[in-house]
Protein backbone atom coordinates (compact mmCIF):
# COMPACT_ATOMS: atom_id res chain seq x y z
CA UNK A 1 0.00 0.00 0.00
CA UNK A 2 2.92 2.12 0.68
CA UNK A 3 4.20 1.70 -2.68
CA UNK A 4 1.12 2.43 -4.22
CA UNK A 5 0.47 5.88 -2.08
CA UNK A 6 4.09 7.06 -3.32
CA UNK A 7 3.32 6.44 -6.36
CA UNK A 8 0.14 8.43 -6.65
CA UNK A 9 2.18 11.43 -5.05
CA UNK A 10 4.76 11.06 -7.73
CA UNK A 11 1.52 10.94 -10.77
CA UNK A 12 0.61 14.08 -8.92
CA UNK A 13 3.22 15.89 -8.40
CA UNK A 14 4.45 15.41 -11.97
CA UNK A 15 0.90 16.20 -13.45
CA UNK A 16 1.31 19.40 -11.75
CA UNK A 17 4.93 19.72 -13.31
CA UNK A 18 3.04 19.00 -16.76
CA UNK A 19 0.27 21.77 -16.15
CA UNK A 20 2.81 24.16 -15.55
CA UNK A 21 5.15 23.70 -18.10
CA UNK A 22 2.21 23.73 -20.59
CA UNK A 23 1.28 27.24 -19.61
CA UNK A 24 4.59 28.18 -19.80
CA UNK A 25 5.40 27.23 -23.66
CA UNK A 26 1.68 28.84 -24.37
CA UNK A 27 3.00 32.34 -22.93
CA UNK A 28 6.37 31.57 -25.09
CA UNK A 29 4.33 30.93 -27.83
CA UNK A 30 1.89 34.30 -27.46
CA UNK A 31 5.24 36.42 -26.75
CA UNK A 32 6.98 34.87 -30.04
CA UNK A 33 3.74 35.92 -31.88
CA UNK A 34 4.12 39.73 -31.20
CA UNK A 35 5.78 42.32 -33.23
CA UNK A 36 5.39 45.88 -34.16
CA UNK A 37 2.37 45.49 -35.66
CA UNK A 38 0.13 43.65 -33.57
CA UNK A 39 1.43 45.23 -30.30
CA UNK A 40 2.68 48.65 -28.92
CA UNK A 41 6.62 47.65 -29.51
CA UNK A 42 8.47 49.53 -31.40
CA UNK A 43 9.07 48.67 -34.98
CA UNK A 44 13.21 48.33 -34.32
CA UNK A 45 12.09 45.29 -31.39
CA UNK A 46 11.30 43.08 -34.43
CA UNK A 47 13.28 40.52 -34.90
CA UNK A 48 13.62 39.52 -38.62
CA UNK A 49 15.75 37.06 -40.44
CA UNK A 50 17.51 38.42 -43.12
CA UNK A 51 17.92 35.83 -46.28
CA UNK A 52 21.37 34.68 -46.89
CA UNK A 53 22.81 36.79 -50.40
CA UNK A 54 23.25 34.54 -52.87
CA UNK A 55 27.27 34.49 -54.27
CA UNK A 56 27.19 36.30 -57.75
CA UNK A 57 27.46 34.53 -60.64
CA UNK A 58 30.71 35.13 -62.71
CA UNK A 59 30.17 36.07 -66.00
CA UNK A 60 31.61 34.46 -69.23
CA UNK A 61 32.66 37.79 -70.84
CA UNK A 62 36.22 39.30 -69.67
CA UNK A 63 36.11 42.84 -68.10
CA UNK A 64 37.06 45.92 -69.87
CA UNK A 65 37.43 46.32 -73.74
CA UNK A 66 35.28 43.81 -75.67
CA UNK A 67 36.87 42.88 -79.31
CA UNK A 68 35.44 44.24 -82.31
Amino acid sequence: MATIEAQRKTIARLEETVDQLTARVAELERRLGRNSGNSSLPPSSDTFVRPEKKPPVKSVKKRGRQPG
